[in-house]
């Protein structure tokens, strides 16, 4: 008997997801409308300012694919971007 995997996403993944997606916008929001202020509104100053604008495209991509996840049903759509996703979080700062 041949049993299929299981694709769908969880409740608690979906929930979750949704609780991340407004602190990735309030940090693109920092990073690219306030970039000469991240000594003071960041963990850490950011020189450039354009150093600071490209790293909130990434927070507004970590924003759009959590959404995402909160609409998606099968798993194995975002399993991909779950990588993504852990090697930017666990990159040394």
């Amino acid at each position: 008997m041949k049993t299929t995997a299981d694709d769908r996403v969880l409740l608690y993944t979906r929930v979750l997801s949704l609780c991340i997606v407004p602190f990735l916008v309030a940090g693109f929001a920092i990073l690219y409308l306030l970039p000469e202020h991240t000594a003071r509104l960041w963990a850490w100053p950011l020189h450039p300012t354009m150093t600071a604008m490209v790293l909130a495209s990434a927070y507004l991509g970590g924003a759009y694919f959590f959404v995402r996840a909160v609409f998606e049903r099968r798993w194995h759509v975002l399993a991909p971007g779950m990588l993504s996703v852990a090697l930017f979080a666990t990159l040394p700062a």
